[in-house]
């Protein structure tokens, strides 16, 4: 009986001694800690997003249109854009089109002060190259750059109606902005882009010529990624 209590306890002490060598190897082993997860998100694919817009600039020829060569632009704009973007870990690469209606325009007394001369946009849209770098898994900072479109009327109005033409103005755009992931498929940016439109020139009570363009414009856009 003595013989085996001795045994049992000299079992207990063995056994308590394994245990606790084992558990410290467990916590030891870098092996069998838990592994830091990539959670770099997935921001390739294709996307479309809606945007709203508010542009300020400048017009004119730095002539007679209008009467001291250059008058001032302003306006809102409204529309969409459909992209696709590829990604290679941190850095995320692409192009997207963006077609808005736009309120950009302006007016100012003529060379003749009975006159005023105008442009006034009605619409703006870009084909443009975009690349960015993810500061955080769902944070994008990004530039763009890229050609532009615009239709728009300028005219004279002498109080008796606008007399004047529309005409397709091309130019390039530049920018940089934030996108921001809020879930998986939806998305946010806001950026500054800088637009400039070649001189064009404008029929109305008599021809101006070489009548050029340029705005900033602030944009804010939803995006929804597929």
């Amino acid at each position: 009986m003595k013989l085996l209590t001795t045994t049992l306890f000299a079992f207990g002490l063995a056994s308590g001694a394994v245990l606790a060598e084992s558990a410290d190897e467990a916590t030891s082993d870098p092996a069998t800690s838990t592994p830091e997860l990539d959670t770099v998100m997935d921001w390739s694919g294709a996307y479309v997003g809606g945007i709203l817009s508010f542009g300020s600039g400048v017009y004119g020829n730095d002539a007679i249109f209008p009467g001291d060569g250059e008058g001032e632009l302003s306006g809102p704009g409204v529309g969409g854009l459909v992209g696709y973007n590829f990604q290679n870990s941190k850095f995320v690469y692409g192009a997207e089109l963006a077609l808005s209606a736009s309120r950009l325009h302006g007016t100012e007394e003529c060379n003749n002060p009975d006159f005023e001369c105008a442009l006034e946009f009605s619409t703006v849209g870009s084909l443009r190259l975009r690349g960015g770098y993810l500061a955080s898994s769902d944070t994008l900072i990004y530039g763009l750059a890229g050609v532009a479109a615009g239709d728009a009327d300028g005219f004279v109005d002498d109080g008796s109606g606008p007399e004047g033409e529309v005409n397709r103005l091309n130019g390039t755009v530049f920018g940089i902005g934030v996108e921001r992931a809020f879930k998986e498929r939806l998305r946010g940016r806001i950026g500054i882009n800088r637009y400039t439109f070649d001189g064009q020139d404008f029929q109305t009570d008599q021809v101006y010529p070489d009548v050029s363009s340029s705005f900033n414009e602030l944009e804010a856009a939803i995006i929804y990624s597929f």
